[in-house]
């Protein structure tokens, strides 16, 4: 009985810490998340934890419901349905939402709906600030829990069956396909890695002013203008270039192919606030191999700039499959050890 207690908790604790881990990869909540006010009291308090189902696609009033708005996700109630998308209101809120100044919420703006058993949302109470924790280290280092989590994928299967029984070898047998798997999963984490790091992003920095126009990084408080970012291909290979906004007050989302040496100008809209000050705005550029459709690829990086990654990874994958069929073997490699090795 304890064993099987155990092993439900630890099964729970990892499905905590890989969903924190891919959410805060996808900057987006994954089958849970925390609340971090008190706007849904007496119904969820603040830091409880909450499960989500991502498949929901039916919503209706009274469905709790987490999603994006202006950069942040919300857990809120839906309140009533419109022609322009979903009012929302906190259940310790006097007022929706969209009084507030928050847009309707759209389908494609939802991470899914809160679990509920006998009309009340699962929770567990308390535990939010852990999660918390645990995604801003997993964002924070996020390339080191890719590394992580692909040669933990490596040892479940190249590490092959447990030995009944114990017994001294002076020989150390190596299947090709362990061999096979391993250099491909090198190849494939190196490749997540290089890809990671072709996203960046640019700045473009102005400020608001009476004298807007004077300098060419003045505009005037209010105003709606344009500013240029140069895209170079200083690479071998041709690459889908991505371009697309980063949330607030500039917009832009634009995709094209760049060859070897080729260079495209890109047009980036700004909405200057009607405060005079000096602001800055976030463009994310991100390049990809083009080993896919552009134009699917570009719809994956417009909505997440880190799925076309796992495309990528997905169709390598997929050849290096291919290539054990036509190439594999059952070859079992003999290496001989100074010592002896007990399995």
């Amino acid at each position: 009985m304890r064993k099987a207690v155990k092993k439900i908790l630890s099964l729970i604790t990892i499905i905590l810490t890989v969903s924190s881990i891919a959410g805060a990869l996808l900057e987006r909540p994954v089958l849970i998340s925390y609340v971090t006010s008190g706007s849904m009291v007496p119904t969820i308090h603040e830091n409880d934890l909450i499960f989500i189902n991502p498949l929901a696609i039916n919503y209706g009033v009274g469905d709790i419901i987490v999603f994006e708005s202006d950069g942040k996700w919300i857990c809120h109630r839906i309140f009533a349905i419109t022609d322009k998308g979903f009012l929302t209101k906190g259940d310790n809120n006097i007022a929706i939402d969209q009084l507030e100044g928050q847009s309707a919420v759209k389908p494609d703006k939802i991470a899914g709906k809160v679990v509920t058993f006998m009309d009340k949302p699962v929770v567990i109470p308390g535990v939010g600030d852990k999660l918390g924790l645990i995604s801003a280290y997993a964002w924070e280092h996020r390339f080191i829990m890719l590394v992580l989590l692909a040669i933990a994928g490596l040892f479940q299967i190249v590490g092959g069956e447990k030995a009944t029984k114990k017994k001294t070898r002076r020989f150390l047998k190596i299947r090709f396909s362990q061999v096979f798997v391993a250099a491909s999963f090198s190849v494939i984490l190196l490749l997540t890695v290089v890809s990671a790091l072709m996203i960046g992003g640019q700045d473009i920095q102005y400020g608001t002013t009476v004298a807007g126009n004077v300098r060419p990084e003045w505009v005037l408080p209010g105003s709606t203008f344009e500013r240029p970012i140069l895209l170079e291909n200083r690479g071998v290979y041709p690459y889908l270039y991505v371009v697309k906004d980063d949330g607030g007050r500039a917009s832009v989302k634009k995709w094209f192919l760049l060859g070897p040496g080729e260079s495209k100008e890109v047009d980036v809209i700004i909405r200057a606030p009607k405060e005079t000050s000096i602001y800055s705005e976030h463009i994310i550029i991100a390049r990809y191999l083009p080993v896919a459709p552009l134009e699917f690829l570009a719809t994956l990086a417009l909505y997440n700039h880190f799925l076309p990654i796992l495309v990528i990874d997905f169709e390598f994958a997929m050849f290096f499959v291919l290539l054990y069929i036509l190439t594999g073997s059952n070859e079992v490699y003999k290496i001989r050890l100074p010592w002896r090795l007990r399995s």
